[in-house]
């Protein structure tokens, strides 16, 4: 749901996008290997998990709720794969608006992914 101007923007930096229509409907082999291809260009790396990535009915508590998102089982998938590669340097979890959180859902989630990124740090040390 980003706006033609950020996809343009993204585009002139190179950034490489992986849209949650992939993340769904594409083999997680191919997915992991862009994602192993972006880990090995770069030295470090600083992950931020935007919670309204997330489909709705799973993190209701965002200001921009996904009408699709990216299933919390392919973001998990996702953060150990990353984790993985040991240059994590800094993580973060943005977006969790608690004003529009049901039963705080979304700060549930939020810590399950949170733990996700200290248990496999720990796995490293």
């Amino acid at each position: 749901s980003n706006t033609a101007a950020l996809f343009d923007r993204a585009e002139q930096l190179s950034v490489h996008i992986i849209s949650d229509e992939d993340c769904a409907n594409k083999k997680w082999k191919k997915l992991a290997a862009q994602i192993e291809t972006f880990i090995n260009d770069v030295d470090v790396i600083y992950l931020t998990i935007d919670m309204d990535c997330l489909p709705a009915s799973v993190v209701p508590g965002v200001s921009a709720p996904a009408a699709y998102g990216i299933e919390l089982s392919f973001v998990e998938r996702a953060v150990k794969c990353i984790m993985a590669s040991g240059k994590v340097k800094m993580a973060d979890i943005a977006e969790i608006n608690p004003t529009f959180d049901i039963d705080a859902r979304s700060c549930k989630v939020a810590a399950r992914l949170l733990a996700t990124i200290i248990e496999q740090h720990l796995l490293l040390v």
